[in-house]
């Protein structure tokens, strides 16, 4: 079990609404030697002290006042704070899959049903801090990759993200500007796994969309669909907004524009339309591949 010597530096920002018991484990917290225990009533508390200083360690509970799910995708996204890879532990409801869904969907470590003991929160610290699963990064979820062996039929690259609580815990610091460096350079890879992922998504929307269109299934089906294609696009322009590919956000976000004709009409796509679709997938391909072909040095 880790000693208190060695958690005494770790910046552990705490979530509860409920003042009894947010006071009573903020005060084992610190008797544990967690003397940088912050606690906060509210997600709006946490997001405002989030971005003025990202924590190492993030224990929150679910019933916390705000959209908490929400508020951790934003840290994954690094939308909110500095660091997009701080330890995320969520406390949830016993038997709640739609807690237990939300948790696990928005890219926490750990996640318990129950207040832990101090002997718990030490073990889990432990294991995160040595023992944490590296991250994947998807269009819709950057976090632990708990896929099983069955489940990876599609290959994502796997991340070893920077830990801040074992650089703490094993004794070592660096400055606020090389932590952003380090950052950075990986979330460049981290949004380029991300965008990879939305152009395997894009194809899939786009074949579907045609094939239920051959197969006249109704519009309402097609339409359906689209939605989801035009909201997989502001979603890719976003992220390529964030990764300085502003090409490709424009053609995203072109695309996207162009669907809206195909909503307003209430009919099944024209030819034309169909063919725009088709363009689609290899003009995103394209754009990625010129810009991959930027990076390279010469």
């Amino acid at each position: 079990m880790l000693e208190q010597a060695a958690v005494q530096e770790i910046d552990f920002y705490l979530g509860d609404p409920k003042e009894g018991s947010r006071k009573g484990l903020a005060t084992m917290l610190r008797g544990m030697g967690l003397k940088n225990t912050k606690a906060f009533e509210s997600a709006d508390s946490l997001v405002h002290a989030i971005k003025h200083r990202s924590p190492d360690v993030l224990m929150v509970t679910s019933d916390i006042h705000g959209d908490v799910f929400k508020m951790l995708k934003g840290i994954r996204e690094q939308d909110i704070g500095l660091n997009p890879f701080t330890v995320i532990s969520v406390i949830i409801e016993q038997d709640n899959d739609r807690q237990l869904n939300g948790a696990m969907q928005s890219g926490a470590d750990d996640i318990m049903t129950s207040t832990p003991s101090a002997g718990q929160v030490m073990d889990r610290l432990e294991r995160v801090a040595f023992k944490r699963l590296p991250f994947i990064a998807k269009p819709d979820y950057i976090g632990p990759d708990r896929r099983r062996e069955d489940q990876r039929k599609m290959p994502f690259q796997v991340f070893e993200v920077i830990n801040t609580l074992k650089d703490k815990i094993e004794g070592r610091t660096c400055s606020l500007m090389q932590l952003e460096d380090d950052i950075a350079v990986m979330m460049q890879d981290v949004r380029a796994a991300q965008l990879e992922g939305y152009g395997h998504k894009l194809g899939f929307l786009c074949n579907r969309v045609i094939k239920a269109y051959e197969n006249k299934q109704p519009v309402e089906e097609i339409d359906k669909t689209l939605r989801v294609l035009q909201s997989s696009l502001n979603k890719a322009a976003i992220t390529a907004r964030k990764s300085d590919e502003s090409g490709l956000a424009s053609i995203c976000s072109g695309f996207a524009g162009k669907i809206d004709g195909i909503f307003t009409e209430k009919n099944r796509p024209t030819a034309q339309e169909l063919k725009l679709l088709k363009t689609l997938t290899r003009a995103y391909q394209m754009s990625r591949e010129n810009i991959s072909g930027a990076d390279k040095p010469h």
